[in-house]
């Protein structure tokens, strides 16, 4: 067999094998798809089974169910301290961010809901304004209520210089 007899029997096997090829690859990405949506179903079965039983406390993945509301949790104190970096606030109605001392969302008009922080197991609250007062705190932020007399302010200075 001379040289182009051979080329064009070479080619001719390349040519199959690229239809073979191309025909795997179309198989490859309907599998891939496939799978993506049996994980994406496997998902919202998952949710729909925790959001009915996320407040069982026997219920048989209860476990599972008890690490996924702490991260959650978590999760939701971390947004917040990013927003209170960022100085925003979440608008309920719009989901928009918008500057943590605005009364209404900047982007749909809605009237904002003051969130008052959550007193920590170190806060107290202010006798005069109930808002929450750091322990270490002499007058309220809110109100200037004063918080702790003279004397206690003396036991603390020289309990700090006893350290």
């Amino acid at each position: 067999m001379d040289f182009f007899g051979k080329f064009g029997k070479t080619m001719a096997g390349v040519g199959e094998n690229i239809g073979i090829n191309t025909e795997i690859n179309k198989l490859n990405n309907e599998i891939s798809k496939s799978e993506e949506k049996v994980n994406e179903l496997y998902y919202f079965i998952g949710k729909a089974y925790f959001d009915r039983h996320k407040e069982e406390k026997d219920s048989e993945e209860a476990d599972r169910i008890k690490q996924i509301n702490n991260l959650l949790s978590q999760i939701e104190k971390d947004k917040n301290k990013i927003n209170a970096l960022k100085g925003v606030v979440i608008c309920d109605n719009c989901g928009s961010e918008i500057p943590a001392d605005s009364s209404f969302c900047i982007k749909c008009g809605a009237k904002i809901q003051k969130k008052e922080p959550q007193a920590s197991e170190e806060d107290l609250l202010c006798p005069n304004c109930k808002k929450v007062v750091k322990a270490d705190d002499v007058f309220c932020g809110n109100c200037g209520t004063k918080l702790i007399d003279e004397q206690t302010l003396e036991s603390k200075a020289i309990g700090s210089i006893e350290d």
